[in-house]
């Protein structure tokens, strides 16, 4: 059994994941008993992601500049047995270049961490993020585990701060509908403010337009994907707050790729019932 724990940056208003987030107070309780005992890093505004499996801790640290990602991954033997001939393996794919920088121990000895770097990088959309996989041997047991990295197609995008209404419309009108201009309508158990999602937005890495649209329970936002590709790489997205309840949230997204527009607004969604 795998029980998987997402931690976004401590100034995120959640995951972007549909999986179980620790609590805040536990992961301040572990980071302040670990941190200086060449544990774990200190606390820092990237994005980090933990990962408790059955007898290993993995810890992911990630930061990306424009199509680029460095993913420092933490192994921890939480037995009081030594994990023998361990192996990392990140599956190829036509989206992503993926790298192990450093050398991978055959074994890791009962209570100690290692330290690996995967560079990644993107070639354009993917729908799926690429997939490492770990195999090791404890005992007369192998034990075979896969993950997700978290090198999801957000990560990629450039924010873009300003933008002109008539700039914004133009591209948006240009895009006519399905598949490069998608949308959804999202309901909420509870009310979200249009403040709400302009405040989660930025960690999409979606530029906020205040201003642009001139109903003020719209948010429109917009980004250029950071990665070569023959395609237009701006991205835009507006969300429409409804007025009374604000319990349901029409989501828009329109970029110049299929894939990149289906997983944007799948990653908007997420945020939104997560927050």
């Amino acid at each position: 059994m795998v029980l998987w724990h997402v931690v976004s940056s401590l100034s995120a208003p959640g995951g972007i994941w549909d999986w179980l987030a620790l609590r805040r107070e536990a992961l301040e309780e572990w980071m302040e008993a670990t941190q200086g005992k060449g544990q774990f890093p200190a606390p820092s505004d990237l994005t980090f992601l933990l990962l408790f499996l059955l007898q290993t801790t993995h810890s992911v640290w990630q930061e990306y500049r424009a199509p680029e990602g460095r993913i420092t991954l933490f192994l921890g033997n939480k037995t009081q047995a030594q994990l023998d001939s361990l192996q990392l393996h990140v599956a190829p794919s036509t989206a992503f270049r993926a790298q192990i920088t450093t050398p991978v121990p055959p074994c890791l000895p009962a209570k100690t961490q290692q330290q690996v770097v995967i560079m990644v990088g993107a070639s354009g959309p993917a729908l799926d993020p690429p997939t490492l996989s770990l195999r090791y041997q404890l005992g007369a047991a192998q034990v075979n585990q896969s993950l997700p990295l978290p090198s999801v197609n957000c990560k990629f995008l450039t924010p873009i701060q300003g933008l002109a209404s008539a700039d914004f419309f133009a591209a948006w009108q240009a895009i006519a509908g399905p598949p490069l201009k998608l949308q959804e309508v999202v309901a909420r158990p509870h009310p979200m403010p249009p403040s709400q999602v302009a405040a989660f937005l930025p960690n999409l890495n979606f530029g906020v337009l205040p201003g642009l649209d001139p109903n003020q329970n719209n948010v429109v936002a917009a980004a250029t994907f950071a990665v070569p590709g023959g395609f237009n790489p701006l991205c835009m997205c507006r969300i429409e707050v409804e007025p009374n309840s604000k319990q349901q949230l029409r989501v828009t997204v329109a970029t110049g790729d299929p894939t990149l527009s289906s997983t944007l607004k799948e990653l908007i969604k997420q945020q939104i019932l997560a927050v």
